[in-house]
């Protein structure tokens, strides 16, 4: 991959059907289709990239996330918990617990199948935690401001996360037991952002950390062994996360926010951009859910 800034033509406009706070892109293989959340606009949104068409499911509250399960069910992490679909209507999925922080934030499934998902809160009163299959809530990290981004780099033993308050992603060791936890020990500064801050982000095929970046005006690309090799420019103010699909897996979809945008210069903040890599991503884990608790 080269380190050449992009410009807009490089860029494809997926969909001007605007949100106000676009969100966790998710790439379906097997619908073909683009999930995504409206945060402020309490929508699920499904995009059908061959026809470009966009059908938009109301949620009765905000929704951080979208994640897949592995029989395909759509899972939404929301002000209150963590919510299944099930015929338009959401069904809580996760045990009674105290949440640390306003309203969960960005949440994906791990390589074992559980949910890794955190909370965004005022005086870094958050918290990230994992929910177990059967829906209990465990606490993997206190102190947490904005709980953004994160990724698996397995070939490497290695946990993303990104805190959009504190401007850094972070780097955890994975620890291999047969669950794959994560071991919060480990935790250390992996790459500081000088303008913006990081939100929401993904992992191709090589290792490379792709992140959207809120209040930059782009997406950067960071290499494995920390050093930023790419800014590419996406027009809107604040830029909320990246995440890879199509076939080949090498269309970097990117979501963007018309909150705080400046409209003069981007009227099309809050679209959906689309960018070609060199290097593929990869298929996204899926939830194993347990419905019996």
């Amino acid at each position: 991959m080269s380190g050449e800034r992009l410009i807009y033509s490089h860029l494809e406009l997926v969909t001007d059907a605007l949100s106000v706070l676009g969100e966790s892109p998710v790439w379906d293989d097997r619908s073909r289709c683009l999930y995504y959340v409206d945060l402020n606009g309490k929508r699920l949104r499904r995009l059908d990239v061959s026809s470009g068409a966009v059908s938009d499911t109301v949620l009765p509250e905000q929704a951080g996330c979208v994640v897949l399960g592995q029989s395909g069910e759509i899972i939404l992490g929301m002000q209150s918990g963590v919510y299944m679909l099930t015929g338009g209507t959401p069904e809580k999925l996760n045990k009674p617990f105290k949440m640390e922080g306003i309203r969960f934030n960005d949440g994906k499934a791990g390589p074992d199948g559980r949910l890794y998902i955190g909370t965004i809160s005022k005086n870094f009163s958050g918290a990230f935690y994992l929910m177990e299959t059967d829906g209990e809530m465990v606490k993997l990290l206190s102190g947490v401001g904005n709980s953004n981004g994160l990724d698996w780099d397995l070939a490497r033993n290695r946990f993303y996360y990104n805190d959009t308050y504190k401007g850094t992603t972070d780097v955890l060791e994975i620890v291999r037991d047969g669950k794959i936890p994560i071991k919060l020990s480990s935790r250390r500064n992996f790459f500081t952002y000088s303008h913006g801050a990081p939100d929401g982000m993904t992992i191709d095929s090589a290792g490379n950390l792709w992140t959207a970046v809120w209040g930059g005006e782009k997406v950067v690309c960071i290499s494995p062994d920390g050093r930023l090799t790419g800014e590419y420019s996406v027009p809107a103010n604040n830029v909320t996360c990246c995440a890879f699909g199509g076939d080949d897996y090498k269309t970097l979809y990117i979501t963007t926010a018309d909150r705080g945008g400046d409209f003069r210069r981007f009227p099309l903040s809050g679209a959906v951009w689309s960018m070609r890599t060199e290097i593929p991503g990869k298929p996204v884990f899926r939830l194993k859910i347990n419905k019996l608790h």
